[in-house]
């Protein structure tokens, strides 16, 4: 529905722009699943409605990352089959690509995405790398996340959450169970030892 679009619309800003987009879980890829000519025009919605939220919030993008934004975007179009861009405002900038881009290490921040377009969730686990923390997901049945994390086999992707909670912080983060990791445990073995 239109209210489920705008309410999808504003999960994704609370996890791509509370920290700038450059929380260690704040997406910079989105990747669509099915219907190529349908996930096309459900990327133009979809930036429409992260730009209305972007105003509702007032948040805006200093010089510099702009700046920085707008370089890593001309360089991306040089290095991946880039088949769209879409920067109708200066906060939320879209790169359509064909190929699975390198979103890791250094990135401008500010509201620059990715997009792609896949037949299958599974398709994207021969990209994935173990640095690879939170796939961050909407309309997807546990039985087909769960057959994507088998299909992973721990190679990367520590936390799988719904959208608006990629920087929800609990005891699980980065595939460690922080409560077990940092208790400290005293072992009592009163058993004799057995002598040969």
């Amino acid at each position: 529905s239109e209210a489920e679009r705008d309410r999808l619309a504003t999960h994704f800003f609370n996890d791509a722009y509370w920290f700038d987009q450059m929380g260690c879980s704040s997406p910079r890829l989105v990747v669509w699943v099915g219907d190529r000519a349908l996930a096309e025009d459900l990327t133009a919605d979809f930036a429409r409605r992260v730009e209305r939220v972007i105003a509702g919030k007032a948040y805006s993008v200093d010089t510099a990352t702009a700046v920085a934004k707008m370089l890593q975007s001309y360089r991306s179009m040089i290095d991946v089959d880039v088949t769209s861009y879409s920067h109708d405002v200066n906060e939320l900038t879209v790169l359509g690509v064909s190929e699975f881009p390198n979103v890791r290490g250094e990135f401008s921040g500010g509201g620059l995405f990715y997009f792609q377009i896949v037949d299958d969730l599974t398709d994207i686990a021969p990209h994935i790398e173990r640095r690879d923390q939170t796939l961050s997901q909407f309309g997807f049945s546990p039985a087909k996340l769960a057959e994507l994390a088998t299909t992973l086999n721990g190679r990367g992707i520590d936390r799988i959450v719904p959208f608006g909670s990629a920087l929800n912080f609990n005891r699980f983060w980065d595939g460690y169970d922080l409560l077990q990791e940092f208790s400290r445990r005293v072992t009592i073995d009163a058993a004799a030892p057995q002598l040969a």
